[in-house]
């Protein structure tokens, strides 16, 4: 076989290997961004969500990419006020939790400011926050409403408050007078929905914490 003959074959080697170790890299780097963007949007198998509907759309657990994903909505920062709940606020790294929001949903005709909360990025509770002027139409049309989902009521000892307890999800209910800006009194209503599952395990895992603090 001749000189040039074993070069060509040398060349094309080189080109053919050289070819597939490029195709492999781009393969692998593409599987690499795919299965990054899989992560960051919380598609696939990085769905966190169980079958336990919360509200709207959204299931409890879900990251928040996955509850815009799931009510074609953009979700804005929120508020999040667990340093004077027991069990939540011994968290040591408070940014553990984050809240999300929606300025507005109409609620049985009224409006309200849906917030969630997230621990971890996954779904633990959400709160429903508006004001009404009529508090004894509001309280029949929310206990009405609450009751079909979430079983009887159990009063607390002020008028327009109660509880529900079912299937692992706690709601808490009330009414209330706050001062306005204007110095007027605006009546408020909230619901809070939590999911217990989530709760009772950033619970354990604060009071673990502060016990090894000074271990």
């Amino acid at each position: 076989m001749n000189q040039p003959t074993i070069m060509k074959k040398k060349l094309f080697k080189i080109i053919k290997w050289s070819l597939i170790f490029l195709m492999t890299f781009a393969i692998i780097t593409g599987l690499f961004f795919v299965n990054k963007y899989w992560k960051n949007e919380k598609l696939f198998y990085y769905k966190k969500g169980t079958n336990k509907k919360a509200i709207l759309n959204t299931t409890w657990n879900m990251s928040y990419k996955e509850v815009e994903r799931a009510n074609n909505c953009k979700l804005k920062e929120g508020f999040t006020f667990t340093f004077w709940e027991p069990g939540l606020n011994n968290l040591l790294d408070q940014k553990r939790i984050t809240a999300k929001e929606v300025k507005e949903i109409n609620l049985w005709t009224f409006n309200a400011e849906l917030s969630y909360s997230f621990f971890d990025d996954r779904l633990f509770r959400f709160t429903l926050l508006g004001e009404t002027y009529n508090p004894n139409k509001f309280d029949s049309i929310a206990i009405a409403n609450l009751e079909l989902t979430y079983g009887k009521i159990i009063k607390d000892s002020t008028r327009f408050d109660g509880k529900f307890l079912k299937d692992s999800i706690f709601v808490e209910y009330r009414q209330f007078d706050i001062e306005s800006n204007e110095q007027k009194q605006e009546h408020r209503f909230l619901i809070e929905v939590t999911y217990q599952p989530i709760f009772n395990e950033i619970v354990r895992i604060a009071k673990k914490e502060q016990q090894s603090i000074f271990q």
